[in-house]
């Protein structure tokens, strides 16, 4: 923006230039009209010249004429000849004439002729001295024709020494975007910053085993005393200090608040159950917005009381919505997936003792066979889901009583899962197999989440 301001006062100083020798030519000589108005046209010179011829009546008439006139000016531009060559006459007349007396003509002396032509001749006028002057005056060159061009060389000078700054500073400019951009100093960059990150890093390893040092020989020294219990507390005291700061840093994190976690529990389960509390608790730490709905009809679940229930809860989903479920629950999110928009896609899912096809070891009961049978024989098209869900991980038990490893297959084949098979694990039920935490599902969901 600079230099295009800094272009266009140089273009406007350009045009100064340009146009300072056309006010120069209107203000020379061609133009120009003389101030004490003594330039005439030809026609006015002629007239002049005429007017300036005496008859010879009027040269005798002259001298006469001369004397009683003279205290007028003459506007006239012919001028007298010099005295001396003009003959007096012998008998001058009087300033008192007599009317009646005739004018008697003058005798001429015997070195000047009397003769018209010798009159007209002398008193025809001579060049005009003053008038050459003038021209040649005229004609000289006049202060105010050589200002404009000295205000041309000042210009001139001021827009060339802009210039040169200007293509410096541009030259300059370019110079130093090019080296920046340069792949051998970006290289440099990075390994400098490289290197001061690691200088900081071992400075604060310096400071930290100094500290720790300090506080060990502290430790040794209150060993035993009522010191040494006031040392443990603030420690202790520091330490829950240290996590809550942490939590609370990371639970202001705008950036991380849009992405959104929905933990889905299976039959005959709630938000509650074994490690639901524990993983919601976890995730929220990274900065996830967990949310573990409670499904209708939880102890008899349908597919059309479940599904319209999990898609109200979840809204709109995107690529920032991750889902966690747990045995039938994974089902579930399956058959909410299938329902989404053509163009529609979640960030990923972790399934936990999931089943599509098989089950085993269910109670000899009606109600227990009705559902089971729904969910295993109602149709799913897989290819939809995966469209849906570019990423998934499936986590099964080796020795889990109602599903069995069989259904990996499914999850591997039809969704592309990562297929994790933990041992002695059971059904991951915090009921019946105390599950309270489960670091594999967190693990997994937030690789997916990367």
């Amino acid at each position: 923006m600079h230099i295009t301001k800094e272009i266009g006062y140089a273009a406007l100083c350009g045009l100064a230039i340009l146009l300072a020798p056309c006010y120069s030519f209107a203000q020379g000589d061609g133009l120009a009209v003389p101030d004490d108005g003594s330039a005439a046209t030809a026609t006015g010179e002629s007239a002049t010249e005429a007017k300036a011829t005496p008859t010879p009546e009027a040269a005798i008439a002259e001298p006469q004429n001369a004397e009683l006139s003279s205290a007028e000016p003459r506007s006239d531009t012919a001028q007298l000849p010099p005295p001396s060559i003009i003959p007096e006459p012998s008998n001058p007349v009087s300033p008192t004439l007599n009317p009646t007396t005739p004018i008697q003509t003058p005798t001429p002396t015997p070195e000047t002729s009397s003769s018209p032509e010798f009159i007209g001749e002398i008193l025809s006028p001579s060049p005009d001295l003053s008038q050459e002057s003038e021209l040649v005056q005229n004609q000289a060159p006049r202060p105010n024709a050589i200002l404009p061009w000295v205000a041309v060389a000042a210009l001139s000078t001021i827009a060339a020494g802009w210039a040169a700054m200007l293509l410096a500073k541009v030259k300059g400019k370019n110079k130093t975007e090019d080296n920046e951009n340069n792949p051998r100093c970006l290289n440099l960059k990075e390994l400098m910053e490289q290197k001061l990150k690691e200088f900081t890093d071992l400075k604060g390893q310096l400071r930290a085993m100094g500290e720790e040092k300090a506080r060990d020989a502290l430790r040794q020294g209150v060993a035993g005393t009522r010191a040494g219990d006031l040392l443990a507390l603030i420690e202790s005291a520091e330490k829950e200090y240290n996590r809550l700061k942490q939590l609370y840093e990371e639970c202001i994190m705008e950036p991380d608040k849009s992405r959104r976690v929905f933990i889905v529990h299976g039959w005959d389960g709630h938000p509650q159950e074994g490690w639901f509390p524990w993983l919601a608790k976890e995730l929220a730490s990274k900065g996830f917005k967990v949310t573990v709905p409670q499904l209708p009809d939880a102890g008899s679940p349908r597919i059309n009381k479940w599904i319209p229930a999990l898609a109200k809860a979840v809204g709109e989903a995107d690529a920032n919505t991750y889902f966690v479920g747990h045995s039938m629950g994974c089902q579930a999110i399956a058959r909410y997936l299938e329902t989404l928009p053509k163009d529609s896609k979640v960030g990923g899912a972790v399934f936990v003792a999931g089943f599509f096809g098989q089950l085993t070891n269910l109670e000899d009961d009606d109600e227990v066979r009705s559902v089971a049978d729904e969910w295993l024989k109602a149709p799913l098209n897989f290819e939809k889901i995966k469209a849906h869900l570019p990423k998934s991980v499936a986590i099964f038990s080796d020795d889990d009583s109602w599903v069995p490893l069989g259904n990996q297959i499914d999850f591997k084949e039809k969704l592309g899962s990562l297929i994790i098979t933990e041992h002695a694990k059971g059904h991951f039920s915090g009921t019946r197999d105390g599950a309270k935490e489960l670091a594999i599902a967190r693990d997994n969901l937030l690789e997916l989440a990367k």
